[in-house]
């Protein structure tokens, strides 16, 4: 075995035909030749689908054969009417449609999508872990990848020899992974459960060593998949710092991730996929913000309290809400540290005589505790004169909510009467965003407060509070 794989493009091709017909890939090509080009991963015309089970065993023979025939006599009588033949598209289910992505070399490139939208499938075609049923694949440098951290371990080998078997499938000699054998187990921080089965490992245990392989390994390529999904607060911050590093290093890295507060902090360029297709591709702000505002379902108007009752005279009434982003789009749910308009359509009785009306609108949490309240009266905004019918909207800069679910109740008076009140008037749902800036989110509380720290020079009045406090306490 080479210690390296040459720098050359590793070409996975399959047969392609106008329509996509179904193949066979028995095996892909390695053609070695100088590395000139610019681009790390080259991917043109990517398509995979995955077939039914079974459909390829003998037994179902017999069905296909039938069914090719009853196409046949189907088609034969549609070119004697004179009309176009339809050639059916093969059975099964398309995981990636008409990929087409270059990567450059040095380029840190986040995937993002819904669950089943083609990102874990696209990097196991880049790695030949599976094979595409049409298109082609040009990779130039060796891969390291990490598809689901402690992926590829054998849970009756020790961690020691699961890290060299690791290392040799990368292509690397015993020498290259004994240098860097001790950096791998003092980042993984796994200590003497090193020689110990990986089957006693537990969770975190399996991360932290995967991730450490994966990393330290210095492929020219590495593809990570959900490696933030997991682990405590301090491995996954471990790992952003890593990833980091790695950016800084030039390494080309492909981050498939959930988490849109590293993609947009860490990444040079974000792509978004939905049902197999490459729906966005730019500056991670701008996919992550497309995906938050289209990723649940569309935004839509929601009855006010559907169901609860309602208290009030009347006079003036909210029917439906909902919300918008900072264009005014609406969307199905508001996204941590971004701006968001929570919308009330309103109905005034009589808007001639009704005047002076104030709105409040309590927010609680999942389990009903109250969290904050957001009001006209003590803002002053309170609403001196109504139309018949409109839309009230309370706008939140930097929304300070973390991600989860919400309910709110709602009180409206006309002239220091009660016209509209509901509890439980309506919920929401809040997205993760990047409330800080830094990629990572404060779970611990639900209400984020914006912060500067600094560090200084002890002034002479801390000083001065001190020696009074000494005195004080010589007295007593």
């Amino acid at each position: 075995m080479s210690n390296d794989i040459p720098n050359t493009p590793v070409l996975s091709e399959a047969k392609t035909s106008e329509d996509i017909e179904q193949t066979t890939v028995d095996s892909s090509e390695v053609l070695q030749v100088e590395d000139d080009s610019e681009y790390a991963i080259r991917i043109k015309g990517l398509n995979k689908c995955f077939e039914p089970y079974g459909y390829q065993q003998f037994r179902h023979v017999p069905m296909r054969l039938y069914r090719n025939s009853k196409t046949l006599w189907r088609n034969l009588k549609l070119r004697l009417q004179g009309k176009p033949v339809v050639k059916p598209g093969p059975r099964g289910f398309w995981a990636t449609k008409d990929i087409n992505l270059d990567i450059k070399k040095g380029e840190v490139v986040g995937i993002i999508g819904r669950n089943g939208s083609g990102k874990t499938t696209l990097l196991k075609l880049i790695t030949q872990v599976t094979h595409p049923t049409s298109g082609r694949i040009e990779i130039y440098g060796r891969i390291s990848a990490l598809l689901g951290v402690g992926t590829g371990f054998h849970p009756m080998f020790t961690g020691r020899q699961n890290v060299y078997m690791g290392g040799m499938i990368l292509g690397l000699s015993r020498d290259e992974i004994d240098k860097r054998f001790d950096e791998i187990v003092e980042f993984s921080e796994i200590g003497e459960f090193i020689d110990k089965r990986v089957k006693h490992y537990s969770t975190g245990m399996r991360s932290r060593l995967g991730f450490a392989v994966a990393v330290q390994l210095e492929a020219e390529i590495l593809l990570l998949d959900e490696v933030l999904a997991v682990g405590d607060a301090g491995f996954q911050r471990k790992c952003l710092t890593e990833i980091r590093k790695m950016r800084e290093s030039g390494r080309t890295i492909l981050l498939v991730s959930h988490n849109t507060n590293a993609v947009k902090t860490y990444c040079d360029r974000a792509v978004l996929l939905e049902e197999g297709e490459v729906v966005r591709d730019g500056a991670p702000a701008d996919v992550v913000s497309f995906y938050l505002a289209n990723m649940f379902e569309d935004g839509k108007a929601k009855a006010l309290g559907a169901g609860q009752e309602r208290m009030g005279n009347g006079a003036v009434i909210i029917d439906n809400y909902w919300f918008e982003d900072e264009l005014g789009r609406k969307v199905a749910s508001p996204v941590c540290g971004e701006t968001m308009t929570l919308c009330f359509e309103y109905v005034c009785a009589s808007p001639d005589s009704t005047t002076d009306v104030e709105i409040g609108i309590a927010i609680k949490d999942e389990g009903g505790k109250y969290l904050s309240r957001i009001s006209t009266e003590k803002t002053g905004y309170g609403f001196k004169k109504m139309q018949e019918n409109g839309v009230m909207r309370v706008t939140i800069p930097r929304l300070p909510l973390i991600p989860g679910i919400y309910g709110f109740d709602y009180r409206m008076t006309a002239e220091g009467d009660e016209a509209d009140y509901i509890v439980d008037a309506g919920e929401f749902t809040v997205a993760e965003g990047d409330f800080f800036g830094t990629g990572m989110c404060e779970n611990h509380s639900p209400i984020l407060l914006d912060q500067v720290w600094t560090l200084g020079d002890l002034r002479e009045d801390d000083n001065e509070t001190e020696v009074a406090e000494d005195d004080q306490q010589s007295a007593a």
